[in-house]
């Protein structure tokens, strides 16, 4: 997983950490937020980890009764031949 950080946080207008007149640094630690891009299968593993149902894949459904209705014609063909 790559990491970018949007181009307007990269600039700053002044350099951290910022030293007072006290000698006090401000911004020593400071790290800039990261970005958090989730792809595809980061979102099926939390899915399966809250234990969530997936959502009904139409599209298999229709290729499956599809190829059952061309298994059910060829068998009915070759069936019907055989007189």
């Amino acid at each position: 997983m790559i990491i970018k950080i949007p181009e307007k946080f990269q600039t700053t207008t002044r350099q951290t950490p910022y030293m007072t007149k006290t000698g006090i640094q401000i911004g020593l630690m400071y790290q800039q937020k990261l970005e958090y891009v989730p792809d595809h299968d980061m979102e099926k593993l939390q899915a399966c980890l809250l234990n969530s149902q997936p959502r009904f894949r139409w599209d298999v459904a229709l290729y499956l009764f599809f190829m059952a209705f061309v298994l059910a014609i060829s068998i009915y063909r070759h069936l019907g031949n055989e007189e």
